[in-house]
């Protein structure tokens, strides 16, 4: 059975959001909100991300370039 294209473009877009922030540093909160609209992910799913996020040492900036204290505490723009 082939995989599902939306499925296999879902779960490209979050590697390449990890390979980002594994070259930079960092991610931002919209790049997070682009790779995983809250309206199609799910509470476990993103608290997965935000998991490997901290254990790669990725830290997650707000929109001004500040960062999170808590990667738990995010809330995303739109929410």
């Amino acid at each position: 059975m082939a995989p599902d294209p939306d499925e296999t473009n879902f779960i490209a877009a979050k590697r390449a959001l990890l390979q980002i922030g594994r070259e930079r540093g960092y991610v931002t909160e919209i790049e997070i909100g682009q790779v995983m609209p809250l309206e199609y992910t799910s509470a476990t799913e993103m608290e997965m991300l935000l998991f490997t996020l901290e254990m790669m040492e990725v830290e997650v900036r707000k929109t001004d370039g500040t960062l999170y204290e808590g990667a738990a505490r995010i809330k995303l723009v739109g929410t």
